[in-house]
């Protein structure tokens, strides 16, 4: 596995293989990935640490049960923040749309729960 500077904020993930191409998939919000080529991947700086652990064989701190953590957002985000974040969820992970239900379910309990507590 590769892995370059991208765009912006974003690295550039070549030669993934299936397991870490899986993490990025299902593990990370989908505002913070964007998908190219055959295994080619471009991850958010702030995931890319993790990338490179799971190439190494080394396993990755739990995901927060918190919402504002299982939507990758600082608390108290901005209300436009919140709502980009779910329209990407919903257009990548939306079951309709070929993407894990008990993952997305996740992710509208914690956008739920965000939205009527703020």
């Amino acid at each position: 596995m590769k892995v370059t500077r991208g765009d912006g904020d974003f690295f550039r993930v070549e030669g993934a293989p299936k397991a870490i191409s899986d993490y990025i998939k299902w593990s990370i919000t989908p505002i913070m990935y964007r998908y190219y080529d055959e295994g080619c991947w471009f991850v958010h700086k702030d995931f890319i640490d993790d990338v490179r652990q799971l190439d190494k064989g080394k396993s990755v701190m739990p995901f927060s049960t918190d919402p504002y953590g299982v939507l990758y957002l600082t608390v108290g985000a901005p209300r436009y923040i919140l709502e980009a974040v779910w329209k990407a969820i919903v257009k990548k992970c939306h079951p309709d749309k070929g993407g894990d239900t008990d993952k997305f379910l996740e992710y509208k309990e914690a956008y739920e729960e965000i939205k009527r507590d703020g």
